[in-house]
């Protein structure tokens, strides 16, 4: 594991992600920017990341409102070569539970749920892990773990992620954080459509809640993501092989 030095000299090399948004500061309706513009450059702020690291807890329900999932976790995700690790830890059902899903590459291993398994993704890359988080969050993933079923590719075919009826709706505040709103639908295929509203930072551009409404054949369930993002940067090409400035050299104890 890096150094705290080597961690913040590294620091030092990555370029936020969400600068994009981050530096347009004034109200995107009053410039005239439509929501889907926001949203894509909200997007390719986190698509541009070499680096992504978010912790985010989950409460799920039925319609009902009977308690299915509570959860707590991190996602992360390091671009060349792909390496993602994504857990939740809490209770489905009345059950403790403890999910688990790591990629290198093409290949997946995930456990905590019926039973472990390992499967391939064709063509696994970065690019499914963050479109699948920026559009439909992190739960679905870990819910299939949780189900004993397979993870899917979220791209091409029957299994395309698309984001329709992209709207802005309003303003609030998250634990204090003024928050641009965007509404949506999301919908992967014929397998399931999830009504989306997504809270993003209107300082930082980072992601901090989601709510969705997720609907299939067989039952519908209401879930409550949010998120507090740890890491996302951007590498500079050659520097970060680059030797320690005198001041970071020595480990901070």
């Amino acid at each position: 594991m890096p150094s705290r030095s080597a961690r913040a000299f590294r620091s030092l090399l990555l370029v936020c992600g969400a600068l994009p948004l981050a530096a347009c500061s004034s109200d995107p309706e009053v410039r005239g920017e439509t929501a889907e513009a926001y949203f894509a450059r909200f997007e390719s702020a986190m698509l541009a990341a070499d680096v992504m690291q978010i912790d985010h807890s989950l409460i799920a329900s039925d319609e009902e409102g009977s308690a299915r999932a509570v959860w707590e976790g991190r996602f992360r995700a390091i671009d060349k070569p792909l390496e993602v690790r994504l857990d939740g830890r809490g209770s489905f059902g009345a059950q403790p539970i403890h999910l688990e899903i790591e990629a290198r590459g093409e290949a997946i291993q995930a456990k905590g749920g019926p039973k472990p398994f390992e499967q391939k993704l064709a063509g696994n890359s970065i690019e499914r892990w963050v479109r699948g988080f920026t559009r439909i969050g992190l739960a679905h993933d870990l819910w299939r773990v949780a189900r004993g079923l397979p993870l899917l590719a979220l791209e091409g075919g029957d299994q395309e992620i698309e984001v329709v009826d992209l709207r802005f709706d309003g303003r609030e505040r998250i634990g204090g954080v003024p928050a641009r709103v965007l509404a949506y639908r999301a919908q992967i295929g014929d397998l399931y459509e999830a009504d989306m509203r997504l809270w993003i930072d209107e300082r930082t551009g980072h992601p901090l809640q989601r709510r969705a409404t997720v609907r299939t054949r067989l039952f519908r369930l209401r879930t409550t993501e949010s998120y507090r993002v740890v890491e996302l940067a951007v590498i500079t090409p050659g520097l970060a092989d680059q030797p320690l400035p005198k001041n970071l050299e020595q480990d901070a104890r």
